[in-house]
């Protein structure tokens, strides 16, 4: 069902939590770094005036639990797209940041016409390669975040899958390729050999 917020919104939530929600008046909050919109309400606890979020409402969190949108959509409540979370879980599952020089997750523009993808795990930057096109930087980055972030991973494209013999491609790549400044690409075209692997894992061999 559907809760009203203010500006034109509206949060989703399951039948069975209205009774919980509708004890307080709920606005749209938007988070501009993150570029995500959610469902807030002001209110006082212990005399002290804070301000509370839907989906941690729902979810009953604690202080210090992390509550996770699945689908990234900050209005879309319902329990089976929310989920509890460490930091790292968190931070994998975040889109591109609103002003990024990429469209996507793990990339920016490096000197001139090339691209540069990098992975934070374990709050350290790890740098993947520097590519031709974009899309070869943004596939190189999904490589490391399927392995590192599993489940979490929020993936550039995740229709395709990525086998153990294309994580290790790309790792090899990375640890040589970057450090002598050499520019990396043509295995992550689409199409090719080590795209092929991956699409048929998935499709069976069928064009999709």
């Amino acid at each position: 069902m559907k809760i009203e917020l203010t500006h034109g919104h509206f949060a989703v939530i399951d039948d069975g939590d209205f009774k919980k929600v509708s004890v307080h008046r709920w606005h749209t909050y938007i988070n501009e770094k993150k570029n995500t919109f959610y469902a807030a309400t002001n209110t006082v606890i212990d005399g002290k005036r804070t301000t509370l979020r839907m989906h941690r409402v729902i979810m009953d969190a604690k202080t210090g639990q992390i509550v996770d949108h699945i689908d990234m959509d900050g209005l879309n409540n319902r329990k089976g797209n929310l989920r509890f979370v460490d930091r790292r879980g968190n931070s994998a599952n975040r889109k591109s940041y609103r002003g990024s020089s990429s469209k996507y997750k793990g990339v920016s523009r490096f000197r001139g016409n090339r691209w540069k993808a990098q992975i934070n795990t374990g709050g350290k930057v790890r740098y993947l390669g520097c590519f031709i096109k974009e899309e070869h930087a943004a596939r190189a980055y999904d490589a490391i975040a399927a392995e590192e972030f599993g489940e979490f991973a929020r993936l550039n494209f995740p229709e395709e899958i990525w086998t153990q013999e294309q994580i290790d491609a790309v790792r090899r790549q990375f640890s040589s390729g970057f450090k002598k400044g050499n520019t990396i690409g043509p295995r992550f075209q689409k199409g090719n050999e080590y795209w092929k692997k991956g699409h048929e894992a998935r499709y069976g061999g069928r064009n999709g």
